[in-house]
């Protein structure tokens, strides 16, 4: 998570309440690596054509490079395996690793506790000459894990002196999954017609801080400086956006959309030139296919050497049905592309019966507090629009399979944004819930008592809390997510604060009303289970005024049916049921009666 001492708000909702939102740095917990699936172009000579190399290097000859060690001693390593760091990192995936890479290694100062601040190069020794080529391309494979506060770039230099930097892996969320992909830099400002081109790899984490103060790792390797090709436009960013211009101006993306949630979607990205020509007519493509379909495109635009643009496409896509729909950006001009490895990104969104989502499902890092309020309690969670009337009956929230989770209390909470007064507004929480072990590593879902009432145009502040102590349970956290839709509380704190670069809480709201729903029936009636909550026996009692088909269903909080009563055609009279606690697990339960056409739903509790 990339350190912010201090941000102006944009939140759109309120410019003057939330001016003084802070920014909270995460307390970082190091997760086992959760690697990106990017794909890894291939690095051979038939995906150059037709840009010729001017220099290459695979690593196989520590002698071109300088890796000395900075004041504290820091510094890169050129190796051909990196074993140590492979539960948080796992290992460098490039082409030609076997031969050598470079490598800075930051995990193990952070274990061992002895972090520094970190300043280290690794620099090729010879310069590079370039004379009679304008345009020039530089990439290498990289393999990086973002964490903290630390920065890496790649800098250029055409004198020795004065150097020119591209910061690297910029937009990546702290504690995100390990990328290890192919890297392209236009470097022609720099390298153009010159004679004597200097190139070096820049690790810098200039806090030093022990507890926070550190990162992964950084691996580079084959080194490709060659003579651009003519037309290569590179998709950089894609986006999936609802609510565009309502509370938020860019919108949210959301991964899981409830049908009765259904609005518009806008489809956008960043395109940049790296080739050695003007890119004419280039335009943003979009492809969607699954459970429904659409094609747009954006404005053409004309793209300098160099230049980048935002594109959006002209027409926005409205899902129809439930299902999974499967999107594809890509990027194109009036001149084919010669190189197309950097041209597409993918993604997939699933509208739900009734489950909403901001997180893709995938979890790469957790947190457990923010460094100002450590031991101490704490809520987090993401900001939802609402677009249509509903309710909002439960929360399933993913905890870490950290033992440390069992037995820890938690619990959820919901907030509604009040325009009035600025600020978001107390809605309901959910009954404490305690862990156990068969919920580590997996989605807990808690159920208000009496759901929740939303309306469209509403932005909810969807929270999961607990409530400190020496070992804190910990959160799952997923995608990266925009700033300032992430906010949580501090212990006894009235205004939210946010994560700086923060990653989705993973959290799915349920839109159904769990509390009891009674039909207005005169031909029968069902009982509340009686006692309730119960441990070992309870009893239902229902009647019936006329013969009837009698069917019940019980499903647990996260709908699942774990127990099925058939009594057939009943004739009128009264009757009982009689339920056993081994029948069932500790949690929260819905028993449906299904009475001829009729169906009358309840809630109950077992408890241990």
């Amino acid at each position: 998570m990339k350190k912010v001492y201090l941000l102006a708000s944009v939140f759109a909702l309120s410019a003057t309440s939330f001016a003084q939102l802070q920014s909270e740095q995460i307390l970082h917990h190091i997760s086992d690596n959760v690697e990106s699936t990017r794909p890894v172009p291939a690095y051979n000579d038939a995906d150059r054509a037709p840009g010729d190399p001017i220099y290459q290097d695979d690593f196989s000859n520590a002698g071109l490079w300088d890796v000395s060690a900075d004041g504290n001693g820091n510094a890169f390593e050129i190796v051909s395996t990196y074993p140590s760091i492979d539960q948080y990192w796992g290992q460098m995936a490039s082409t030609t690793a076997g031969n050598g890479f470079a490598i800075f290694d930051g995990v193990q100062y952070l274990l061992a506790g002895t972090v520094t601040a970190q300043d280290v190069y690794c620099s090729l020794i010879a310069p590079i000459s370039c004379t009679g080529i304008s345009n020039v391309t530089l990439e290498f494979e990289q393999r990086y894990r973002a964490f903290n506060a630390d920065q890496v770039f790649v800098e250029v230099s055409n004198d020795g002196t004065n150097w020119t930097q591209w910061e690297m892996n910029a937009a990546l969320a702290g504690n995100g999954p390990t990328v290890q992909d192919l890297q392209r830099i236009d470097i022609s400002s720099v390298a153009g017609n010159q004679a004597n081109v200097y190139v070096r790899f820049h690790w810098q984490e200039l806090g030093g801080d022990p507890q926070f103060g550190s990162g992964y790792a950084w691996a580079v390797d084959d080194l490709n400086v060659f003579e651009s090709w003519d037309y290569d436009q590179q998709l950089t960013d894609n986006y999936f956006r609802s609510g565009v211009g309502v509370s938020y101006p860019a919108g949210l993306e959301y991964y899981k959309i409830p049908d009765e949630q259904i609005t518009a979607i806008e489809f956008s990205g960043k395109t940049q030139n790296l080739g050695a020509q003007i890119q004419t007519g280039a335009k943003l493509n979009v492809d969607v296919s699954g459970a429904g379909t659409y094609t747009g495109t954006s404005a053409t635009v004309d793209l300098a050497v160099g230049a980048g643009d935002s594109l959006a496409t002209t027409t926005d896509f409205t899902p129809s049905a439930m299902g999974t729909y499967n999107i594809s950006w890509w990027v194109d001009g009036t001149n084919a592309e010669e190189v197309t490895d950097n041209d597409t990104m993918t993604t997939s969104i699933e509208v739900t019966d009734y489950e909403y989502a901001r997180d893709n499902g995938i979890i790469t890092s957790s947190i457990g507090n923010v460094s100002s309020n450590t031991g101490a309690p704490l809520t987090i969670g993401n900001v939802f629009n609402i677009f249509a009337d509903g309710t909002v009956g439960a929360v399933s929230i993913r905890i870490t399979d950290d033992a440390t989770n069992d037995g820890q209390i938690m619990f959820a909470q919901i907030m509604i944004f009040d325009a009035g007064v600025g600020e978001y507004v107390y809605a309901d929480v959910t009954p404490d819930y305690t862990v156990t072990g068969s919920d580590l590593g997996s989605y807990v879902t808690l159920t208000f008592e009496n759901a929740v009432q939303v309306s469209a145009g509403d932005d909810i502040l969807v929270l999961a809390g607990h409530y400190g102590g020496g070992t804190e349970l910990r959160f799952g956290l997923s995608n990266a997510t925009d700033e300032q839709t992430v906010l949580g509380y501090t212990s006894g704190s009235a205004t939210p604060f946010f994560l700086s670069s923060p990653s989705a809480v993973m959290m799915t709201l349920d839109m159904r009303d769990f509390t009891s729903i009674e039909e207005n029936t005169t031909n029968f009636n069902i009982g509340q289970n009686a006692p309730n909550p119960f441990d070992n026996t309870s009893i239902i009692n229902y009647t019936l005024e006329e013969a009837a088909n009698v069917s019940v269903e019980f499903v647990d909080a996260a709908g699942k049916v774990v127990k099925s009563i058939n009594n057939g055609v009943q004739t009128s009279g009264s009757y009982q049921i009689d339920l056993s606690g081994s029948d069932f697990a500790e949690g929260v339960y819905f028993y449906t009666f299904t009475i001829g056409e009729q169906k009358v739903t309840k809630r109950m509790v077992v408890t241990k």
